[in-house]
């Protein structure tokens, strides 16, 4: 089975590119750039796994073009292999003081390439999986304290006030079972992506024909636009919902969340548009992920930034035919 590991391969010559997609195509998701500044832009947009990077190149070359990938906040565990005829010690010690984490010189021996390819690809997820350990800590650690104070807080005037009439325990009693289930729906959020980076989770290739998938109590918030033929597949559902969970937070009764779907002739696109409210980092950081890590497993991409109208938007994008 295909991998949805992505692998940019970076060369000006098209028949090296040739040689390369030859050897990867039939493994994993491949992408193309024939110069440094494309290069840039198809890693902006696609965030590799791994990018196998010619030197000597129109524009930018292979070690400025390096540096500059390796300045990309979203591409800090991307591996970057250089691949160039240039086999001077002195060389390739400005490939790894440009950010590389290895170097293979052509002519090369296929078998090597894709041991080095595996190698790297592997190191990528366990740093990830190290990292995303960490983070969820983090997470945990800052996202518990908020329903914990909503348990104890309710409990403790359970206890010591004997006196309580029944509207005043109806409303503790709500108190805390919202608490518990931002509880029940933290851990969820957080076993499900350990389970994705884990490999753990059942992955079904998305089927060609798709519809539009919503949240049936989020209807009436959200303005709907879709082209025919967007995906429904449960993991997506959850990663759609979860987006547009943190949209309707900030949702006013003056605008409502723009959700638009598209299909085009490469890739789908799904934007959430929250009009006039930026959404904070802190509230979307650990729902992001989960959405980021369910996409990324389709391979497709997801990213997020404020728009010209003072709001929020998230954009994701899928490929049409996942492998």
């Amino acid at each position: 089975m295909k991998s949805q590991q992505t692998i940019l391969l970076v060369d000006d010559n098209p028949a090296n590119l040739f040689v390369l997609e030859e050897i990867l195509g039939d493994l994993y998701q491949t992408v193309t750039a024939t110069s440094g500044e494309e290069a840039l832009e198809q890693a902006s947009e696609y965030l590799p796994d791994l990018v196998l990077l010619d030197i000597m190149m129109p524009g930018i070359d292979g070690y400025e073009t390096c540096k500059q990938l390796r300045n990309v906040p979203n591409l800090q565990h991307t591996k970057i292999v250089m691949v160039s005829a240039k086999a001077m010690v002195s060389e390739r010690l400005e490939g790894y003081n440009a950010g590389a984490d290895d170097y293979i010189t052509k002519p090369f021996e296929e078998e090597e390439l894709l041991a080095k390819v595996r190698v790297y690809l592997r190191l990528k997820s366990i740093e990830e999986v190290d990292q995303l350990k960490t983070d969820l800590l983090t997470l945990l650690c800052d996202a518990t304290m908020t329903p914990l104070h909503g348990l104890l807080l309710p409990l403790r005037e359970l206890h010591s006030q004997s006196a309580l009439d029944a509207d005043e325990k109806a409303k503790f009693h709500d108190i805390l079972e919202q608490s518990i289930l931002h509880l029940q729906g933290l851990f969820e959020t957080i076993l499900t992506l350990h389970a994705i980076r884990m490999e753990q989770w059942n992955k079904r290739n998305v089927p060609e024909e798709f519809k539009p998938v919503m949240p049936d109590p989020a209807e009436d918030a959200l303005a709907l636009h879709a082209t025919p033929g967007f995906l429904n597949e449960t993991q997506i559902v959850r990663a759609v919902t979860t987006l547009l969970e943190q949209a309707l937070q900030t949702q006013t009764d003056a605008e409502l969340v723009q959700v638009d779907f598209e299909r085009h002739d490469t890739h789908m696109c799904m934007t959430v548009h929250q009009p006039h409210a930026v959404i904070e980092p802190a509230q979307y950081e650990l729902p992001l992920k989960l959405a980021r890590q369910i996409i990324r497993s389709y391979g497709g991409t997801i990213d997020v930034h404020d728009t010209p109208d003072a709001g929020t938007a998230f954009k994701a994008l899928f490929p049409n035919q996942p492998e």
